[in-house]
């Protein structure tokens, strides 16, 4: 994984994330599973981003950087954080396919549901909480 290289990338073909790329702080951090970020830093596990093609990494990184553009870090409140970043996931991972970029792919383990494609993380993340049996298993 070249970070430097997919921070070009965003900026070439993704103006309107380039802003928060050039000033996010980009880190490799193998404790993590994938990825993360705290709306300041954005952490890549090095083995999870390397065994994604190119195009799944630029997903992944635009990803990440939506999860603060939607400023998912800041709105958790007293949420449970683990269904709500799963929320997040659906509604993100659902607009950037919505979106048919084609510089982008979607992970294979991304989170993906039709029936969510109208729901805001907020609605996603109510049903998830009523509806435990359709909540991921934690790891």
């Amino acid at each position: 994984m070249n970070l430097e290289r997919l921070r070009t990338k965003v900026r070439m073909h993704f103006p309107w994330y380039a802003v928060l790329s050039n000033i996010l702080d980009w880190s490799e951090d193998p404790t993590v599973k994938t990825a993360c970020t705290n709306g300041i830093r954005v952490r890549f596990n090095p083995q999870f981003m390397d065994s994604l093609s190119e195009p799944e990494q630029l997903f992944v990184v635009l990803h990440e950087i939506d999860h603060i553009i939607r400023k998912h870090p800041f709105r958790r409140g007293d949420r449970d954080p683990r269904v709500f970043n799963e929320a997040c996931d659906y509604a993100i991972n659902w607009n950037l396919v919505k979106q048919n970029y084609p510089q982008i792919s979607m992970p294979s383990q991304g989170l993906l549901n039709a029936d969510f494609a109208e729901m805001t993380e907020y609605e996603i993340y109510e049903y998830l909480i009523q509806n435990p049996d359709q909540q991921q298993p934690e790891d």
